[in-house]
């Protein structure tokens, strides 16, 4: 009989305090997923396993797990227990007093990993006049703003939540290994009190969610038998792949690969905000998304990535 067990998942803090709504998902060596689930209000997140040594991995925006993950666990029905603790910083950013804004903040590092000093950067309202809220709240081309850091080389600024802003790195013309030109990154402001600047900028996924995640298809299906929601979740807080997605396309600055177990039983491709299944073969298989970040990014610390396979049985 599989033996019970549980992970908690405290803060690091003083006075640790458990850390709700954690997406847990524990794989075996092999990357197979066993089980997922999500913390309650006491961090906790209960399971039942086999003997056995499991990679577990965890996503919540503003959390990062120490040291690293994938956290490892050993269950063992000879065990006197099987619970184990988990450490989790969550972000403390600086917050917009005003319900309408997002502070943005944090650093941009240049090409020696050093906060740049003297990097500006010119935001404007896109399209050029937009209903803020409410239709007796315009905003207009006026409201482009132009922001610069401290001598440290510090961000600190408010732009107002849900906007769509065209952003301009003063001084830079061109991102050529991401086939921008000009250097115009089209972004959205997160219904959030906070979010840090790279995240804002320069959004790389983070989560991806299959719905549903097991499915089957007969192979006299043919081409496109079947299809399943993926929706992609990011760094800055929006989502593409389904009807209620905040993003059109995804953006250029991380490249999403799909990692078959079997290449011979199916392929997929992603089509019009849903995963198009063909099948080739008999048998069952998964299929997960591997990120890559863009090399013309400097990111010291990326962001977690979370991505949960969808199994596919072909009969």
């Amino acid at each position: 009989m599989a033996p019970a067990g549980q992970i908690r998942i405290l803060d690091d803090q003083p006075s640790p305090a458990a850390i709700a709504s954690v997406v847990v998902q524990i794989y075996t060596e092999e990357g197979l997923l066993v089980t997922s689930g999500t913390t309650d209000g006491d961090g906790l997140m209960g399971f039942l396993l086999d003997d056995g040594t499991y990679n577990v991995l965890f996503y919540k925006f503003g959390v990062s797990i120490l040291p690293r993950q994938p956290q490892q666990i050993l269950v063992s029905s000879l065990a006197a227990s099987n619970d184990f603790l988990v450490t989790g910083h969550v972000t403390t950013m600086p917050e917009s007093p005003d319900p309408l804004r997002c502070r943005i903040s944090g650093y941009l590092l240049g090409v020696d990993g050093l906060p740049t000093q003297d990097q500006r950067i010119s935001f404007r309202p896109s399209p050029d006049i937009s209903v803020v809220r409410s239709s007796s709240s315009m905003l207009s081309v006026q409201s482009q703003i132009e922001v610069h850091p401290d001598t440290t080389g510090y961000f600190q600024f408010d732009l107002i939540r849900g906007m769509r802003y065209q952003a301009c790195l003063l001084g830079v013309s061109s991102f050529p290994l991401l086939g921008i030109e000009p250097a115009v990154l089209e972004i959205i402001v997160p219904d959030l009190p906070a979010l840090l600047l790279p995240n804002l900028l320069f959004p790389v996924p983070v989560l991806v969610d299959f719905s549903p995640d097991t499915i089957s298809i007969p192979l006299a299906g043919g081409p496109d038998g079947e299809s399943t929601l993926g929706t992609i979740h990011y760094s800055d807080g929006s989502s593409s792949g389904t009807e209620a997605s905040s993003r059109t396309r995804q953006p250029p600055f991380a490249r999403l690969d799909y990692v078959y177990s079997d290449l011979t039983l199916f392929s997929i491709i992603l089509s019009n905000g849903s995963t198009q299944v063909t099948p080739l073969a008999t048998g069952t298989g998964t299929v997960a998304l591997a990120r890559t970040i863009a090399a013309a990014l400097f990111y010291p610390d990326p962001p977690e990535f979370l991505s949960p396979p969808l199994t596919v049985t072909v009969s």
